[in-house]
């Protein structure tokens, strides 16, 4: 019986340390998208179907718009209607 708490114990400990081991790697993960996002001399637009949900600097210095104001932004305010049918044959509509 003691052998089996012994190892029980074990397993819980090594199970903790992996989780310790996978946050880690999840946010190193994390930080590196958030650089890449953030320095990127790209404007990103990260939208659903309410509109813009979030926004990089990039995208703020080429279009105008802080922050703030894109969130919630129709991305159609963003295309020229000349535009919009390649804009909604490549989107991914979930």
């Amino acid at each position: 019986m003691e052998d089996q708490n012994k190892t029980k114990e074990k397993l819980i400990n090594e199970l903790i340390e992996l989780r310790k081991q996978a946050e880690g790697a999840l946010g190193v993960s994390e930080e590196r998208y958030r650089k890449i996002f953030n320095y990127a001399n790209e404007a990103i637009l990260i939208i659903d179907s309410n509109g813009i949900i979030e926004s990089n600097p990039k995208a703020s210095d080429i279009y105008g718009y802080s922050h703030e104001e894109f969130m919630g932004l129709p991305v159609k305010k963003l295309i020229h209607p000349e535009d919009a049918h390649i804009f909604y044959d490549h989107a991914e509509i979930y």
